[in-house]
């Protein structure tokens, strides 16, 4: 089942695609696997799982090991949580599909109130996402709850 929900991430260059996010990330880490959004499960040197969500900039740890992980994953609603399935289930549906080196992205991402439904995704290149992502989230890091945020798309 999970094969549905995460993307082969290998042949990216990581190294590259996550410098935006040295503000954020351990020094080390192993990356284990990304989600159809752009999520990355992470395990730090002391074998724990973390999760760098791309829906709200967020890296919190979710299981002290991949054996625990594979418990709590089947557990209340991390499953959904941690891979969109409601999402990734109704994007298929309605044939939204990835290319290769492609994931699904919010057009506005949900921290600043986008919503988690189909019309504010589109597929999306894994490196120019995830990448953005982490300046983006960098310069939106300190700012209080509710302070409007403006953009300008540029070429």
């Amino acid at each position: 089942m999970l094969e549905k929900y995460i993307l082969e991430q290998s042949q990216f260059d990581w190294s590259t695609i996550l410098k935006t996010w040295h503000w954020l990330l351990p020094a080390e880490f192993t990356l284990w696997f990304m989600n159809r959004f752009g999520g990355l499960f992470i395990v730090t040197n002391d074998g724990s799982i973390y999760l760098l969500q791309m829906d709200d900039g967020e890296f919190n740890k979710i299981a002290n090991s991949k054996d625990a992980f594979s418990n709590l994953i089947d557990e209340d609603n991390n499953a959904n949580e941690w891979l969109y399935i409601p999402l990734v289930d109704k994007l298929v549906s309605n044939d939204v599909y990835l290319k290769d080196g492609e994931c699904y992205g919010f057009l506005k991402p949900p921290v600043i109130g986008g919503d988690y439904v189909p019309e504010n995704v589109k597929p999306i290149s894994v490196a120019d996402y995830v990448g953005y992502l982490g300046s983006f989230y960098e310069h939106i890091k300190d700012l209080p709850d509710g302070t409007k945020v403006e953009f300008k798309i540029t070429e």
